[in-house]
Parts: structure tokens; C-alpha cells; sequence
């Protein structure tokens, strides 16, 4: 069975959204970090992280996933 990838265009916005929001939150910390700006930073429209995301804590969530399915062995 082949393995199924993501859209190119969706992985690039979630690169996008997880690094704007890992710059803000080295440079703000995490409690002065909102959606809004994580938007304007990843120049995504703030729907487009709600609708993937919805809180700060679910981005979090998905780097630390990302994190850690890469290190697993295939």
C-alpha cells in the first residue's frame, strides 16, 4: 500500500504557522504569543489556524508530534 502524503501547498503552510510561532514565542514567550500574530507572521489568514489548529497548545502539540514521529525509525 503506498504511503499517502500531504498537499505540498498544505505542508507548506503548516510549516509556515509552527515556525512563526516558535519565532514568536522565543522572542515574546509563550503567554504573550496570540493567533493573530502568528498569522500576519506566517502570512496566513487567521481562519486558516483556527481551522487547523484552533489553540496555541494544539501547535505545540503538532511540532512536538512532528518532532517526534521524525526521529522515530521507518
Amino acid at each position: 500500500m503506498p504511503i499517502m502524503r500531504k498537499d505540498l501547498r498544505v505542508e507548506k503552510t503548516e510549516t509556515a504557522i509552527e515556525s512563526a510561532f516558535i519565532d514568536l514565542v522565543e522572542e515574546r514567550g509563550f503567554e504573550k504569543v496570540h493567533l493573530v500574530d502568528v498569522a500576519e507572521r506566517a502570512n496566513v489568514n487567521r481562519n486558516t489556524i483556527y481551522i487547523r489548529y484552533g489553540t496555541k497548545e494544539d501547535i505545540v502539540s503538532a511540532i512536538l508530534t512532528k518532532t517526534y514521529e521524525s526521529a522515530m525509525p521507518q
